[in-house]
């Protein structure tokens, strides 16, 4: 099994979005979209199976940590495909 996951964090609202891309045997299997809306208080999570959506949750967020992830952030490339 393999993986990979795309991010965007929004510090200013406090919101956090995630797509998970979940691979077996090569194949991509699963997607899992995620959002995180710390303003409202709520997660939602998407899991998608052969294209299709297959599961959809909402659920109650904790508190959202402050200064855990600095407002202003850079980006980097590297990546560990190896394995």
């Amino acid at each position: 099994m393999k993986g990979n996951v795309l991010i965007a964090y929004d510090a200013v609202n406090r919101r956090i979005a995630a797509r998970e891309f979940i691979s077996i045997n090569g194949a991509t299997n699963m997607v899992v979209d995620m959002y995180n809306d710390h303003a409202a208080g709520i997660k939602y999570t998407v899991e998608t199976t052969s294209g299709q959506p297959t599961r959809c949750y909402k659920q109650a967020l904790g508190p959202f940590i402050e200064g855990c992830v600095p407002g202003i952030l850079t980006t980097s490339d590297d990546r560990d495909d190896e394995e």
